[in-house]
């Protein structure tokens, strides 16, 4: 999952904002000085970029990650832009909220760069 989102990523940084000209009077379609080459080869991918598509105005999609086990939560406060959980009572989600961020900081990142929303189940009984 590392290796794939970070292929994912710089792909989906492979063009600066401004890097597509659509200059066909000029005949030139991008500025090549902003444009950024991926040349991964590890150890599942081989990928070469960058995307043949114009960087999106919101500038990349958004990261949500969800049902993560121990081991997957450093690397979602590495990367997600949201980490869902589903935790029992307002305790639990509050003592989940601070791990994270917890975990955030130790990792180098900001906190609050993270949003961290509590997935609500409906009562069955309700309807």
């Amino acid at each position: 999952a590392e290796e794939f989102i970070g292929i994912v990523q710089g792909l989906w940084r492979g063009w600066d904002a401004d890097a597509l000209l659509f200059d066909k009077a000029g005949g030139r379609f991008h500025d090549p000085q902003k444009m950024h080459l991926l040349d991964h080869k590890g150890g599942f991918f081989s990928v070469r970029g960058p995307l043949n598509v114009a960087r999106s105005p919101q500038d990349a999609p958004v990261l949500v990650m969800s049902g993560l086990s121990e081991a997957d939560l450093d690397f979602a406060v590495r990367v997600a832009d949201v980490v869902l959980i589903a935790e029992g009572s307002p305790e639990a989600t509050r003592a989940a909220c601070d791990d994270l961020r917890g975990r955030a900081l130790a990792a180098g990142r900001e906190p609050d760069a993270m949003k961290v929303l509590m997935t609500v189940a409906g009562d069955p009984e309700l309807k």
